[in-house]
């Protein structure tokens, strides 16, 4: 049971790193934008991808 949490704990520290290093990347420089676009983009063209 608490290897369980453990997991499940481990993985939301990894999305949450991911969604800040994210941020920081869009504002700092220029290697997240390209990514970043392109995702909005799909959202847009894809809203049945919720």
């Amino acid at each position: 049971m608490k290897t369980l949490l453990s997991i499940i704990c481990f993985i939301i520290a990894l999305i949450v790193a991911f969604y800040l290093g994210d941020w920081t990347g869009y504002e700092r420089g220029k290697d997240y934008l390209p990514t970043i676009e392109q995702i909005q983009k799909e959202q847009v063209l894809s809203p049945m991808a919720y």
